[in-house]
C-alpha cells in the first residue's frame, strides 16, 4: 500500500515547497490508535479523526505524557515512523516522543527521542526516519523497544494546559522516491531579483525556464567579483601547502573526527554513522558524527586542489557534498540539537562560517563542481540560514551560530533576507558581548577554551564585515567591548603561557590571543609583551588578582616563564560545561605545572568522563567520601550578578583568598559539612591551604584533601604524610601535611580499581598521574593544613620535621623554621633562620 505525503510539516521535508512529494510505502500498522484504552491518559474521539473509525484524545491540561500500554518491542520495519498528529490549537508548546530501549550495560535511560513543536491545528502527517534520530545514551536497537510514550514535560519543556492532540493511526513506513530541499523555483524566489547583477536570472525566471536560469545563476556567481573572500577563487595560488597524505584519506573517504579514524567503504561518506556506537571497544561519544559534519578536512583538500589542479580532489568534495544534502534534509520540527542530528545549531554556524565557504571559493570554478551543484548548494545554504534565524541558542553555542548567519549575509546578499541576517547575528553578538562576559572580563561558562570560541565568534563579525566592506554596518563600540575579555586572557595566564584548564577546557595559546588583541588596541602594550616574549612592550602592573565576578583567585610569583603560580576556584558553577569542583587548586612550581586540572576530557560516555567532571579528580575536599553535587539545573544561578564573598588580600609579601562551599555533598539533601578553603601564598616560593570542615550535626564525619599531582615518581619525604615529586631535571612539588594528628595519608597511581585514582583524563589518552589522599575523621569542628612547596630541578623537600597541634603547627626546614597558626580571621605566619632571628612575620587579618 502507497500514498503520497500529505503533510507539509514533515520532519523530513524542509521549509519551502517541496520539489518532488515521494511516497510512502506502509511496512505495518503498529499502533491503530482506535481506543483511547491504548494509551494511559488517552480518550477516545470518534468525531475528530484521520483513518479508521476514530483517534485517540490527549489533553495536557489533565495528563502531561501519554503512554502505550501494550507496547509492540519489534519497530525495525521500514525507513520511518508516520505520526499522524492532530493540534486543536496552535500553543506553540511542544511534546517529546520517546521511543525507550533500556541497557542494563548503562546509567539512566536509553532511547531515541522527537519533539513535535505545535505550532498548527489540524492535522499533520509526521515522518520521523529512523537514521538520524536524536538518542540518548545507548538503545539496545529498535527490535527491543520496552516503552513508547509522549510527554509535554522535561527536555526543557512548559506544558501548556490549552493543548490538545490526537493521535491517530502509526506505521511504519518506507520512503518511496527522493526528497529536495528546496524547489529551484522557492530558492529563486528568495533572491532579490530586482539586483541589476541578477538580470538574466530575472529574464528566465520570467519565462519560466528553469535550466537557463539555473544557468544564469551559476553564471553570476562564477564570474561575480563585488564579494570579496580572504582568497580570490579567480588567483589561484599553486604554491599553497597542503597535506597529500590527509587530501587522499579525504578523497577516499577516510575520514577522522575527535581523533577517531573510521575508513568509508567506496568512499562514500555515511554521515549519519558513528563509530563509537557501532564498536564495542569504543565509548560512545555522538561529538564523533556531529563534528564530522563539521567537515573541517575539506579546507586542506581545498588547498589540494589549488596546489595540483587534480579533479579528484575536486570530485571528493562534490560527492561529499551531495551525499550530505541528499543524506541531510534539514529538520522542521525543532532544532536538530540532538544526537545523532546532522542539524545540530553549533555545526550549522561552524559550517556556515568556517569549512563551507571556503570550500565554496575553492572548488567554484573546477568544471566538477556543476551548475546543478551549486545551486543546490546555494538552496542548503539558504536552509541554513532559516534555521539558525529560527533556532537560536545561548551561551558560545549562540556565538557559533551568529557567525555563521552573519557569513551567509555577508558573502551571499543576493538573497532578499541577507541584510536582516547580517542585522540579527551582529545585533545579537554585539549584545553578548555585555551580557555573555562578566565584568572581570570572563565569559559566563568560567572555561578558558569556550571563553576563545566565543571570543573568536564574536570577533568574526566585524572581520567578515570589514572584508566585505559592510564594517560601517557595526555598532561603533562593537571591538571595544571586547577588550575585558582579552584581559581575562591575560590575567588568567599561566607560566607556559596557558590558561589554567578549569570546567571543560583545553590548551589556549594566549600569545597568539593577546597578539591579536594588541592589533585592535594599540594602547595595551601589555598586551604587546605577552605576545612579543617580552622583546616589546611592558609587562601587567599587577602580578597577582583576584577576578571578582568569576571567583578565581591567581597567585604569581612573577611574569616570567618559570613564575610559581596557583589558581584557586572560589566562584560558582558557570553557564554550562560545569565541573563539580569548588575550591580547587592548580599549581605551576617553577613554570611546570604539578597540581593540574585536566580540562574534561571527551565528552564520551564512559567512567573517565565521570571522572574527570567530579570532585574526585580535583584538588579539593570530599565529605564522607561524597563528591560536591551543586544544582546544574538552572543555568543562569551559576553565574554571578555581582562580586562573590572571596576574602582577597594581596601585597608584595604574600597573596591571601579564602573561599567556602556550603551547598550539597552526594546528593541535593545532604548537607554534612560546610567547607572553607583558605589559601596563602609566601612569596616568592611557599604555599599554604587550610582546609576547615565545620559539621551541620553532631555526627562523626570523614574528610579527604587531594592532590592531583601531575607525576608518578612521588616518594615520601621525610616528615610523615609528606611526598614529593622526583622527575630529573624538572621543576618538582613537595606536598607536606602539618596537623599530623589522627591523619591517614596514602598515595595512587593508574589505579582503576576500586576507583580511578591518579589519572590526567585528556582529550586523547589518558595518563597516569598520582593522587594524594591526605584523611581525617572525628566529630566536630576538623581542619587539615598543608604546606606545598615548589621545588627547583635537583632540589628534595627541605621540610625535616612537623610537630603540632590545636590549630598549631611548627615545619623545621632547611635553614629555617616555620611556625603557622589558625586564627579565627585567618593564618598567621611566623619565619625564623636557624639562630632563631626572625626572617619575616605575616597576618591574614584584615587590617
Amino acid at each position: 500500500m502507497k500514498h503520497a505525503l500529505l503533510a507539509l510539516g514533515s520532519a523530513i521535508l524542509l521549509a519551502g515547497t517541496a520539489a518532488a512529494n515521494p511516497e510512502l510505502e506502509v511496512v505495518s500498522v503498529m499502533v491503530p490508535c482506535e481506543d483511547g484504552a491504548e494509551w494511559r491518559n488517552g480518550e477516545t474521539d470518534r468525531d475528530i479523526h484521520a483513518v479508521g473509525e476514530a483517534s485517540v484524545r490527549w489533553r495536557h491540561a489533565d495528563a502531561g505524557s501519554l503512554h502505550l500500554v501494550n507496547c509492540p518491542a519489534d519497530w525495525t520495519g521500514g525507513d520511518a515512523i508516520l505520526l499522524r498528529v492532530h493540534s486543536e490549537v496552535a500553543t506553540g508548546s511542544s511534546f517529546m516522543v520517546i521511543f525507550q530501549s533500556q541497557n542494563p550495560q548503562t546509567e539512566g535511560m536509553d532511547y531515541w527521542m522527537y519533539k513535535v513543536v505545535l505550532d498548527f491545528t489540524g492535522w499533520r502527517e509526521i515522518v520521523i526516519p529512523r537514521r538520524g534520530l536524536a538518542v540518548a545514551r545507548n538503545p539496545l536497537g529498535w527490535d527491543q523497544i520496552g516503552q513508547v510514550f509522549l510527554t509535554a514535560t522535561g527536555w526543557d519543556q512548559t506544558l501548556d494546559p490549552r493543548a490538545v492532540v490526537r493521535l491517530d493511526q502509526i506505521e511504519l513506513v518506507n520512503i518511496v522516491g527522493t526528497w529536495y530541499s528546496l524547489s529551484d523555483q522557492d530558492l529563486f524566489a528568495a533572491l532579490d531579483l530586482a539586483r541589476p547583477e541578477l538580470a538574466n536570472l530575472q529574464t528566465a525566471v520570467a519565462r519560466e525556464d528553469w535550466p537557463a536560469a539555473t544557468a544564469a545563476l551559476a553564471a553570476h556567481f562564477r564570474t561575480r567579483e563585488s564579494v570579496p573572500w580572504h582568497f580570490n577563487p579567480r588567483q589561484i595560488d599553486r604554491t599553497l601547502g597542503f597535506s597529500k597524505n590527509g587530501a587522499d584519506d579525504t578523497a577516499a573517504g577516510r575520514l577522522s573526527s575527535i581523533g577517531i579514524r573510521h575508513d568509508f567503504p567506496e568512499g562514500k561518506v555515511d554521515w549519519l554513522y558513528n563509530p563509537t556506537i557501532a564498536r564495542a571497544d569504543l565509548p560512545v561519544n555522538h561529538e564523533w558524527q556531529w563534528q564530522l559534519g563539521r567537515m573541517g578536512f575539506w579546507g586542506n583538500l581545498g588547498r589540494a586542489y589549488w596546489a595540483t589542479g587534480d579533479e579528484r580532489y575536486a570530485q571528493a568534495f562534490v560527492d561529499q557534498f551531495r551525499s550530505w544534502a541528499e543524506q541531510c534534509p534539514r529538520p522542521t520540527q525543532g532544532s536538530g540539537n540532538g544526537a545523532g542530528s546532522p542539524w545540530r545549531t553549533i555545526e550549522c554556524g561552524i559550517r556556515m562560517a568556517y569549512s563551507w565557504p571556503d570550500a565554496w571559493h575553492r572548488f567554484l570554478l573546477s568544471p566538477t563542481f556543476t551548475d546543478e551543484d551549486l545551486v543546490l548548494y546555494l538552496k542548503v545554504c539558504y536552509q541554513h540560514a532559516l534555521h539558525l534565524v529560527q533556532h537560536r541558542t545561548t551561551g558560545n553555542w549562540l556565538t557559533m551560530e551568529m557567525s555563521g548567519l552573519y557569513t551567509l549575509g555577508a558573502i551571499y546578499p543576493e538573497f532578499r533576507e541577507a541584510a536582516a541576517w547580517r542585522e540579527l547575528a551582529a545585533a545579537a553578538l554585539y549584545e553578548e558581548l555585555a551580557t555573555q562576559f562578566l565584568p572581570d572580563g570572563a565569559q559566563i561558562e568560567l572555561t578558558p577554551g569556550y571563553h576563545q570560541v566565543a571570543l573568536d565568534n564574536i570577533l568574526r563579525i566585524p572581520q567578515t564585515a570589514k572584508l566585505v566592506g559592510r564594517f560601517e554596518e557595526l555598532p561603533a563600540d562593537y571591538i571595544t567591548r571586547a577588550e575585558r575579555a582579552f584581559d581575562f586572557n591575560l590575567k588568567m595566564m599561566t607560566p607556559d603561557r596557558d590558561m589554567p584548564c578549569v570546567n571543560d577546557s583545553w590548551t589556549v595559546n594566549v600569545p597568539r590571543s593577546l597578539g591579536g588583541a594588541f592589533a585592535l588596541f594599540p594602547e595595551r602594550k601589555d598586551f604587546q609583551w605577552i605576545a612579543t616574549d617580552g622583546k616589546e612592550g611592558t609587562p601587567p602592573d599587577v602580578t597577582s588578582l583576584l577576578l571578582p565576578y568569576a571567583g578565581f583567585a591567581v597567585m604569581r610569583s612573577d611574569w616570567s616563564r618559570e613564575a610559581n603560580f596557583l589558581a584557586f576556584d572560589g566562584g560558582l558553577l558557570g553557564y554550562g560545561h560545569v565541573h563539580q569542583d569548588k575550591l580547587n587548586v592548580i599549581l605551576f612550581a617553577y613554570g611546570r605545572e604539578l597540581l593540574y586540572d585536566d580540562g574534561g576530557g571527551q565528552y564520551e560516555q564512559s567512567k573517565w568522563r565521570r571522572y574527570s567532571l567530579d570532585t574526585y579528580s580535583h584538588s579539593t575536599v570530599l565529605v564522607d567520601g561524597l563528591a560536591q553535587r551543586r544544582d546544574t539545573r538552572d543555568r543562569w544561578a551559576g553565574v554571578a550578578r555581582e562580586p562573590l564573598p572571596i576574602v582577597w588580600r594581596s601585597g608584595s609579601v604574600f597573596d591571601y583568598a579564602a573561599a567556602v562551599y556550603d551547598e550539597p555533598y552526594g546528593k541535593a539533601d545532604n548537607r554534612p559539612a560546610v567547607h572553607r578553603r583558605e589559601v596563602l601564598f609566601l612569596k616568592p616560593d611557599l604555599f599554604l591551604v587550610a582546609d576547615r570542615l565545620e559539621p551541620t550535626d553532631g555526627e562523626e564525619h570523614r574528610y579527604e584533601a587531594r592532590w592531583q599531582v601531575d607525576s608518578t615518581t612521588l616518594q615520601p619525604g621525610a616528615s610523615p604524610g609528606s611526598f614529593a615529586s622526583t622527575d630529573a631535571g624538572k621543576p618538582n612539588l613537595a606536598i607536606v601535611p602539618l596537623l599530623l594528628d589522627g591523619l591517614d595519608s596514602r598515595a595512587a597511581s593508574a589505579q582503576e580499581d576500586p576507583e580511578l585514582l591518579g589519572w590526567r583524563v585528556n582529550r586523547g589518552s589518558n595518563k597516569p598521574t598520582t593522587t594524594v589522599c591526605h584523611r581525617r575523621a572525628g566529630r566536630g569542628p576538623q581542619t587539615l593544613l598543608t604546606l606545598l612547596v615548589p621545588l627547583r630541578p635537583g632540589e628534595t623537600c627541605p621540610v625535616r620535621a612537623v610537630r603540632g597541634d590545636n590549630g598549631a603547627a611548627v615545619a623545621e626546614m632547611d635553614g629555617k623554621t616555620l611556625h603557622v597558626r589558625l586564627t579565627e580571621s585567618g593564618l598567621e605566619v611566623r619565619e625564623l633562620a636557624a639562630d632563631g632571628q626572625a626572617l619575616r612575620a605575616v597576618s591574614t587579618a584584615a587590617e
